[in-house]
């Protein structure tokens, strides 16, 4: 079974709009692919959740990490840069590498372009879009 990273973009865009992350999130709810995330990715998330665009209470943010993200993915302990330093242009970007090599994971799915930039395979993980991923797999 794949494991599977989402940036922030692509898990806000689950949860909150239905698109195509949220086939991806249905895939980990099902159990059919393994979410992996950290507890430096897991604050980013709950930050950008919370920003005043989105109008969720705190309450709400938490619920929806709590139900689905932390109910269906393996945490995995990863520091949200690397000590050598950093990889990609976008320090802040560091956090979704760490947690995908930590997790072992296939694939880091983004629509990031200062991940993208990356090329498409970094290390031992694959770096591509959601679109990409899901066709590939036939699902759209």
């Amino acid at each position: 079974m794949i494991t599977v990273v989402l940036d922030t973009n692509l898990l806000v865009s689950a949860l909150l709009f239905r698109g195509l992350p949220s086939r991806i999130l249905a895939l980990a709810h099902a159990g059919e692919v393994v979410f992996a995330v950290s507890n430096p990715v897991l604050m980013e998330y709950q930050r950008v959740l919370a920003h005043s665009k989105f109008g969720l209470s705190q309450a709400e943010v938490q619920a929806a990490v709590e139900t689905q993200v932390l109910r269906f993915a393996q945490l995995v302990v990863a520091p949200g840069h690397f000590a050598e330093g950093p990889v990609c242009r976008d320090v802040n970007d560091d956090k979704f590498l760490a947690c995908a090599v930590a997790a072992g994971a296939g694939v880091l799915l983004t629509g990031d372009g200062d991940l993208l930039a990356l090329g498409p395979q970094w290390r031992t993980v694959r770096i591509t879009t959601a679109a990409q991923w899901l066709s590939e797999r036939n699902l759209i």
